[in-house]
């Protein structure tokens, strides 16, 4: 939104105690920026760290608190949302994890895009997989404003330390989300994981997509724009996510080698 700014502030010390975090609402009057509210968790606490992620989306705020303390255990994170009236913000929800645990950090980092909401919880260690591995889990808001989880997204080469959500972006449209990766290779080289929407399908999958006409793997060479102290080897998954009456899911369409060279 080009005429709100959203800033977090995970030192702020409210009546809650030391860094439990706020997040600064900034509106354009006539040319200029000004400071109308300061948000704050409905159950703000001791270092929970609320204002560590922001993002915002036409009349929704995300906030993320990623050393809330839940049932879970410390660490366990949260995401707070916050919509608009035109006037000021109010809190909507409270996002977690369905399967939050101790120190997962769900809400170090996260996405929105108009009712689309991802928040990453980099720490998760995914059952199957080991000890960081990490994972980001998508939100959808309804018509009525409830805001709800709809799946979690991993890696499907996860390893260990791989962080997966370390950082998070999502197209305009809703359509594409990026998640990044700290390591995810033994040189530590770092991934990407693009994960595209597509077309309804009447049964969802969670598996690579078969052989079968229009789903096999493939191998695609292409010229990334990056500096080149950057031009490291990494990894691009672009998957198609599948829906259903009931939960939409994600199945892995093809991937994309990434290396500094030219298009082949």
């Amino acid at each position: 939104d080009t005429d709100v700014i959203v800033v977090g502030d995970i030192l702020a010390n409210d009546n809650t105690g030391e860094a439990s975090g706020a997040a600064f609402i900034y509106r354009a009057t006539d040319g200029f920026f000004q400071e109308t509210q300061k948000l704050l968790a409905s159950d703000a606490a001791y270092l929970a760290y609320f204002g560590c992620s922001v993002g915002i989306s036409g009349d929704i705020v995300v906030v993320g608190a990623y050393a809330d303390d839940g049932a879970p255990g410390a660490k366990s994170g949260a995401a707070y949302v916050f919509q608009d009236d035109g006037v000021r913000f109010t809190q909507a929800a409270k996002l977690t994890a369905s399967d939050a645990g101790a120190d997962d950090r769900f809400g170090e980092t996260v996405a929105v895009s108009n009712n689309t909401v991802v928040v990453s919880a980099r720490y998760d260690a995914d059952a199957g997989f080991a000890s960081d591995s990490g994972a980001a889990y998508v939100f959808f808001r309804t018509f009525d404003g409830s805001v709800s989880e709809a799946q979690k997204l991993t890696a499907n080469n996860a390893t260990a330390n791989e962080r997966f959500g370390t950082s998070l972006a999502i197209s305009e449209s809703g359509d594409v989300i990026v998640i990044g990766a700290w390591s995810g290779d033994d040189d530590q080289a770092g991934s990407a994981y693009s994960f595209v929407k597509s077309t309804p399908s009447s049964e969802p999958s969670s598996e690579p997509s078969s052989s079968s006409s229009g789903d096999k793997m493939s191998w695609l060479w292409f010229l990334v724009p990056i500096p080149l102290v950057l031009l490291v080897a990494f990894n691009v998954y672009f998957c198609r996510r599948k829906s259903s009456a009931t939960k939409p899911v994600v199945a892995v369409d093809i991937e994309l080698a990434v290396q500094p060279g030219f298009v082949r």
